[in-house]
């Protein structure tokens, strides 16, 4: 994989493309590096390696595989130290493999659909006439 940028459009005056170390770039993206990082490791622009990424496969590429390897590195150091006994790492794997099942927190909820427009209305029309309804019902007093 040529590590040489191909640009949009032939002889566009300018700066020439920057060429990238793509073992460099995957070695920093696989620290978990985010991309304002990973410019600044670089000693370029953020706006630079955003602009790279669109036109150069291996760079973006070399991001993507970094991000995959050392979340695989971390991810089996985690799995050994579970097997190796350290109970922290145990439940740690436990809750983020299988959180259903090894939670600490159940949560129910419980969804009300209720029309609170209209809800409020028929409580409104209880304490002032509406205009062109009829009056409130009124309760007969015992006036003798």
């Amino acid at each position: 994989m040529s590590n040489t940028p191909t640009p949009s459009k032939t002889e566009q005056p300018g700066r020439p493309l920057m060429k990238f170390d793509l073992e460099r770039v995957e070695e920093l993206a696989s620290r978990g590096l985010s991309l304002k990082q990973l410019a600044i490791a670089l000693g370029v622009n953020l706006k630079t390696i955003q602009k790279h990424k669109k036109i150069n496969q291996g760079l973006q590429s070399a991001i993507d595989k970094g991000r995959v390897r050392g979340l695989a590195d971390v991810s089996n150091s985690l799995y050994e130290s579970a097997m190796g006994g350290n109970v922290t790492a145990q439940i740690f794997y436990l809750k983020n493999r299988a959180p259903d099942d090894w939670r600490d927190r159940f949560e129910n909820r419980v969804d009300i659909k209720a029309d609170v427009t209209a809800l409020h209305l028929a409580a409104m029309r209880n304490l002032v006439p509406i205009e062109g309804e009829s009056e409130v019902e009124t309760f007969p007093t015992d006036s003798k």
